[in-house]
């Protein structure tokens, strides 16, 4: 005997019913899980009419827009390791003879948005070192200033000095997605530029003085293993094999 619509349909909607307060339950879960982590997340948004640097506990609560700027567009926030400070990027935007012009700067500030430092003008993709030391920038390029790989020279700043130091003059070209390895000896960063290597990942020392190549190519824009790696992991350990750490 066939089952009635109406019983049918009654069915249908106890088991929705169901799902849902089990949906509920584990929502409700997961939101008291994630009101025991300390961690907050840092991101971007435009929500406020440009784009800020906000903050949010993990659970959602807690929101926050710690740049709350007008005139400038601040995007891509790091946190400093000890998760006191932040690093960003800020681009002022403006109209100059019918052409839109846009003048990039790299900034520091608390993690609660005060001490607004800028660190330099014409610099990009900041990274902190493992203790908050110092940050690493390379130079955008004068003519695409907010184009990721046109940049040239790899430069690190010095957070207690508030001093510049470039780490091998000329030789960094048409380098970003720079990542400072755990145990602040390595750098590793995607290139487009460098002719002797093509375009990949390339390792070198914190000093500057060698470049090892490598043959990951399909990953170079979106890999950061250093980023991943906990601190004390050596760098041999998290790159690709085809990284020569012998060559000099």
């Amino acid at each position: 005997m066939a089952t009635p619509h109406w019983l049918a349909a009654l069915m249908a909607a106890l088991m929705s019913v169901a799902a849902g307060s089990t949906d509920d339950l584990q929502r409700r879960a997961l939101h008291k899980e994630l009101t025991q982590v300390k961690h907050r997340i840092l991101f971007e948004s435009n929500r406020a009419g440009n784009w800020d640097i906000w903050i949010v506990n993990a659970d959602g609560s807690g929101l926050r827009n710690l740049t709350n700027t007008t005139t400038i567009d601040e995007i891509h926030a790091h946190a400093s390791p000890d998760g006191s400070r932040v690093v960003f990027i800020g681009d002022r935007v403006s109209i100059r003879r019918g052409k839109k012009r846009v003048r990039r700067a790299t900034y520091l500030m608390n993690i609660d948005g005060t001490g607004r430092t800028k660190i330099a003008d014409g610099v990009q993709n900041p990274c902190f070192k493992y203790d908050g030391s110092a940050v690493a920038v390379v130079r955008s390029s004068r003519v695409n200033p907010t184009t990721e790989y046109h940049t040239r020279d790899l430069l690190i700043y010095d957070v207690k000095m508030r001093q510049m130091r470039n780490l091998r003059r000329g030789f960094f070209k048409g380098i970003f997605a720079l990542a400072w390895s755990p145990d602040g000896k390595w750098f590793l960063f995607a290139q487009e530029g460098m002719k002797r290597f093509g375009y990949q990942l390339l390792l070198t020392d914190a000093a500057g003085r060698h470049v090892y190549p490598s043959r990951t190519t399909a990953a170079a824009r979106t890999s950061h293993p250093m980023a991943r790696a906990s601190p004390g992991t050596p760098a041999t350990s998290i790159l690709p094999s085809a990284v020569s750490t012998s060559r000099a």
